[in-house]
């Protein structure tokens, strides 16, 4: 009998690119598991005819004591019979697609999803909580849309809840409030993934000074086993190591060293209601105030704020630089797939999409970002202080687009 290695599906340790097709044919059997966090290995059987998979988790030991390739691996068994399954990993990159759902005949008006449908008609955008999606001519599957679909609001994430009548993003009439030049984007997961979002407890939140910062540790109360998860806080996208790790099954950290939030967090107070957190007037908050537990603990329990469950672990991310057209909102990939788009701010907007033979242009309408006066002094200003006081030196600057590619193999 003998053994012919096919092909290969791996999760590296290091990185967010998930599950993606890897070339063995060079790498040396006792390196897999010091290079991936999960491996499949598709062989040949000459004997049945038929292909089989090999898991690292199965052979550990094998390739560890073995300095050879994988198929000079196979061809040392000699007689000795493999036995793999037939569970094959994906040949296919199946992608999440984004979209401005005003550009696809979808409707925003004011929601409240405690309240009844006749109700609905009754609200007015000065007090509805909620913002209420439907299409303009078709009744969809809404529950299940919001099973497939995450949703911004001006660029911020925001937790959808689907209803037999439409889709309710929660917070979003207060949002409309505090921002009226509303855009609406959709992630749209279907062939990739389903979903789920809830929103984080105190319970749920532990704080521990380490390290001369505030460490938080997030417990959630489910069962996460075989599932990828991603914290939204304030609006923003938080995931991957060292952002945003995973400890444990249930057990996650989030390493405030790696994301600038006070500068997002004065950013975002003119994009959406962040009220119970910080007054969207004040201008100045101490550095002290900035590390407590108690700003930490309003962000995390903010309506903006929310956890991601995706009911599969192989989700990948590949982040792409976009080169400026002309004007500096439109962005020119060389790819007519409608990937999400996410700016050096950290927003992701909807754009309006361009196609110009292989090539695509996104038309945001987020130009300029602002410079406090923390970006140029930091906190060494003589009062301990961040501001969100602009530099009049360098009021703003440009920003920058890149592709934000969510991915998994079919």
């Amino acid at each position: 009998m003998s053994y012919q290695y096919v092909r290969a599906v791996g999760v590296m340790l290091d990185g967010n690119s998930g599950e993606q097709a890897v070339d063995l044919s060079t790498l040396k059997t006792n390196q897999y598991a010091s290079t991936f966090s999960k491996l499949a290995i598709v062989y040949a059987d000459s004997l049945y005819n038929k292909q089989y998979v090999l898991r690292l988790t199965d052979h550990t030991y094998d390739f560890a004591n073995y300095s050879g390739t994988i198929q000079e691996w196979l061809d040392s068994l000699g007689n000795r019979v493999l036995v793999g399954d037939t569970n094959y990993p994906g040949t296919k990159i199946v992608y999440v697609k984004a979209g401005d759902v005003q550009y696809y005949n979808y409707r925003l008006y004011p929601g409240d999803h405690q309240r009844s449908v006749d109700a609905q008609s009754t609200l007015t955008a000065a007090g509805a909580p909620d913002i209420r999606l439907q299409h303009a001519r078709d009744t969809k599957d809404w529950k299940g849309m919001v099973k497939r679909s995450l949703f911004t609001v001006n660029g911020h994430f925001i937790r959808a809840h689907g209803l037999d009548d439409a889709i309710y993003l929660l917070g979003g009439g207060k949002n409309y409030r505090t921002n009226r030049n509303l855009h609406v984007n959709c992630l749209d997961f279907t062939g990739v993934t389903t979903l789920n979002t809830y929103p984080f407890k105190e319970s749920m939140l532990q704080f521990i000074r380490e390290d001369g910062y505030n460490a938080m540790h997030v417990n959630i109360d489910q069962d996460l086993e075989n599932k990828q998860v991603w914290f939204v806080i304030g609006g923003r996208l938080f995931f991957g190591n060292p952002l945003l790790k995973r400890l444990s099954d249930r057990s996650f950290r989030v390493d405030w060293r790696h994301n600038d939030y006070i500068y997002r967090l004065f950013e975002s107070l003119g994009y959406i209601d962040l009220n119970d957190v910080i007054d969207h007037r004040r201008q100045v908050i101490s550095y002290q105030e900035s590390i407590s537990d108690a700003l930490f603990k309003k962000l995390m329990l903010n309506l903006n704020s929310f956890f991601i469950v995706f009911d599969t672990p192989n989700i990948g991310v590949t982040i792409t630089p976009l080169e400026s057209f002309r004007y500096p909102t439109t962005f020119c990939v060389h790819d007519t797939f409608a990937h999400p788009l996410m700016l050096d701010n950290g927003l992701f907007p909807s754009y309006k999409a361009r196609v110009q033979g292989a090539l695509m242009l996104m038309d945001a309408d987020l130009r300029k970002v602002p410079n406090p006066v923390n970006v140029t002094t930091g906190i060494d200003n003589g009062g301990n202080l961040y501001h969100n006081y602009i530099s009049q030196y360098s009021p703003n600057h440009l920003v920058k687009g890149f592709s934000f590619k969510i991915h998994t193999l079919k």
